[in-house]
């Protein structure tokens, strides 16, 4: 798993594969953290698929992950955890705590009824960098 993200991604320096509780409560439950609910995470982590179920430590593990890697930064593996990427390990372990931070906020978040994700509209903005339209 490790091995095939520095293989296919030449911007990878770093992977963290960790179990923080609240990520891997989504992982478990077979739900993933890919609405664009933060900024800072559109802007940091990006969305996070759900990996479907594989064997840990198997090749198995890396063919599931395979069609994700090369256009994710962050995974929730399926009944199992979370793996993110980065130029280097501390930028993966700092995305890796931004992926825990998303999930708490998202379950807090529905228990209030619901994350409300940005539009469309405000994504582009933001990742752009221009100012939204005034109303």
């Amino acid at each position: 798993m490790h091995l095939l993200c520095y293989r296919r991604r030449g911007d990878v320096g770093g992977v963290v594969h960790a179990h923080p509780p609240v990520a891997t409560a989504f992982a478990a439950a077979g739900v993933p953290l890919d609405a664009p609910v933060m900024p800072e995470i559109v802007l940091t982590v990006g969305a996070i698929p759900l990996v479907p179920y594989a064997t840990p430590g198997t090749e198995e593990l890396a063919r599931a992950l395979e069609p994700f890697v090369d256009d994710h930064d962050a995974f929730l593996l399926a009944s199992h955890g979370v793996l993110t990427l980065g130029r280097d390990v501390k930028e993966a372990l700092h995305r890796m705590e931004r992926v825990e931070h998303l999930a708490k906020v998202t379950l807090a978040a529905r228990l209030l009824g619901g994350p409300r994700p940005l539009t469309d509209a405000q994504v582009v903005s933001l990742v752009s960098g221009a100012a939204p339209p005034s109303r």
